[in-house]
Parts: structure tokens; sequence; C-alpha cells
């Protein structure tokens, strides 16, 4: 699934909140090496 802005800006507040990247990666439709990716990036 591709991520919209939004979508970007809401991981990266629950990841903020303490949310684990295999609950946002089973969220979000994504895996969770690409969201550590897009987290690392910022």
């Amino acid at each position: 699934m591709k991520l919209t802005y939004e979508d970007k800006v809401q991981i990266y507040e629950l990841r903020k909140q303490g949310e684990s990247f295999k609950r946002l990666s089973n969220q979000f439709e994504v895996n969770v090496s690409g969201l550590k990716y897009m987290v690392k990036l910022n």
C-alpha cells in the first residue's frame, strides 16, 4: 500500500508515543524494514 502524507505523519506520531514497528506494519500494511527506513530519513 502506498502511504499518503497523512499516513506518514500519523506513523511518526505513533512512533513517538512508543508504538512498535510490528504493529504499525500491520496497521498500515507495509513491511517493517520500509517503516524503519522511512522513520530513519527524518
